[in-house]
């Protein structure tokens, strides 16, 4: 009777065994699968990390150049402006000059023509006073 048991505590044994065995596999596999997962994660989140890192580089370096043509710009746009309010100013001081010459031109033209009258009024009366001293002396 003592044999039977043994062939059957075995068998018993074996199966314990191979589910011992099996067990280890799976736990094994689980555990290489969550590392291999793990890894992949901390690989994926250092990669996002360096691109995010460049993105946000270039993204400065794109706002740096973009201020420093900003700037230029508005320098260009500041001697522009200077440059016009300079001419617009030398124009209205010249239109002034040019508005007083008129002025005085006009003045001056009055001023002849009224010299002129009177030189004619003038030439009038030495016109008679000859015509009387000629009707006088005959």
């Amino acid at each position: 009777m003592s044999e039977q048991p043994e062939p059957g505590a075995r068998r018993k044994r074996r199966q314990n065994n191979a589910l011992i065995k099996q067990a280890l596999a799976i736990v094994l596999l689980l555990a290489v699968s969550a590392s291999l997962v793990y890894v992949g994660h901390i690989y994926i989140t250092d990669k996002f990390s360096d691109m995010e890192r460049r993105t946000e580089t270039r993204i400065e370096e794109a706002v740096a150049q973009i201020q420093e043509t900003n700037t230029l710009n508005i320098n260009i746009l500041l001697e522009t402006l200077s440059s016009v309010l300079a001419e617009v100013q030398e124009i209205r001081y010249t239109l002034s000059e040019a508005e007083q010459t008129i002025g005085f031109s006009a003045v001056v033209q009055e001023n002849l023509a009224r010299h002129l009258r009177e030189l004619e009024i003038q030439l009038e009366e030495l016109q008679k006073a000859i015509d009387l001293l000629k009707g006088d002396s005959r």
